[in-house]
């Protein structure tokens, strides 16, 4: 009977110290550390762990065998106290987890937008993020992150899914104030304005109409600053074509070519600055030469794109 109460206040000991352990672990791990929080709290029930066994070890041949069965009362009470609440937490966040799908399968499909002219937006960000289009993926939409807070960690405030069309992936759930940049499923086209960004995400425009933004992550997205996507577009124009005309050169005073206007199209090629040279074609798609546009001011486009030949 004495010997089994020593193993037992061994055992216990050696847990008792470990939650221990674990718990005052708070006051001393950053909380900014992200992932590796996690890996610092173990760290800490293993050192605790530990010292519990090494505590043990020399007690349980020094204390009387009324002693050894209290602390062993007290400890079986204290663990069992812990394993209760560590269950309410788990039951919780079960709880937590099945209600937020449950308000997300319960989201009314936003209607496939037109889309909107570039000379809408007041700002015009830093570039485009193509979202994946994945039928079952769901794209999270965030609060302002704190720094290194990873998408894992946080709660999103709202989501938008995809499903299986006839012409491909179609809009499953969005919340009803969605308005991207730019919407065109049956081309795999879904671009989110991007604002700004950070080591894990990105802050977009999810409502272009009203300026509204939101943060996602940045492993959701294909992002691109303005230089790289409008490379990739199919041709662009100036919105103005009397003040922003095409000219020779990368210049503001250089010769405008006033013989080129919107009945031409302009492939871009290179882009230098504020400037982007284009190869200009005619209708029949047949080379008529190169210019340079004026493409962007401070905070402003002074162009719109093409996406589609």
């Amino acid at each position: 009977m004495v010997r089994f109460q020593k193993i037992v206040f061994i055992l216990f000991s050696s847990l008792v110290f470990a939650i221990l352990a674990m718990m005052l672990s708070r006051f001393f791990i950053p909380k900014n550390v992200g992932l590796a929080g996690g890996a610092m709290v173990l760290f800490y029930g293993l050192f605790g762990l530990i010292l519990g066994l090494v505590t043990g070890l020399l007690l349980r041949n020094r204390l009387s065998i009324i002693f050894l069965q209290v602390s062993n009362a007290v400890c079986a009470l204290f663990l069992i106290l812990c394993s209760v609440k560590i269950y309410q937490q788990i039951a919780m966040s079960k709880a937590e987890a099945q209600e937020q799908r449950a308000r997300y399968q319960h989201l009314k499909p936003t209607p496939t937008a037109q889309p909107i002219p570039v000379t809408d937006q007041v700002e015009m960000g830093i570039g485009i993020a193509q979202v994946h289009l994945q039928a079952g993926q769901s794209i999270y939409f965030y609060n302002k992150p704190q720094d290194n807070q990873l998408p894992e960690q946080l709660s999103p405030i709202d989501s938008v899914t995809f499903q299986e069309a006839s012409h491909g992936i179609d809009i499953a759930t969005a919340p009803p104030w969605l308005v991207p940049e730019r919407l065109k499923l049956d081309y795999q086209i879904f671009h989110l304005l991007v604002k700004a960004q950070h080591r894990s995400y990105l802050q977009v425009v999810v409502n272009k109409t009203n300026g509204q933004t939101a943060w996602i992550s940045r492993s959701q997205v294909i992002y691109q600053d303005w230089s790289s996507f409008l490379l990739g577009v199919s041709s662009i124009q100036p919105l103005d074509w009397e003040n922003n005309p095409l000219r020779a050169k990368p210049l503001t005073h250089a010769s405008p070519l006033l013989n080129i206007d919107s009945q031409y199209i302009l492939q871009p090629l290179t882009i230098k600055g504020n400037w982007i040279e284009v190869s200009i074609l005619d209708r029949d798609r047949l080379a008529s030469g190169k210019g340079w546009l004026r493409w962007r001011s401070n905070t402003e486009l002074l162009i719109i794109y093409d996406l589609l030949s």
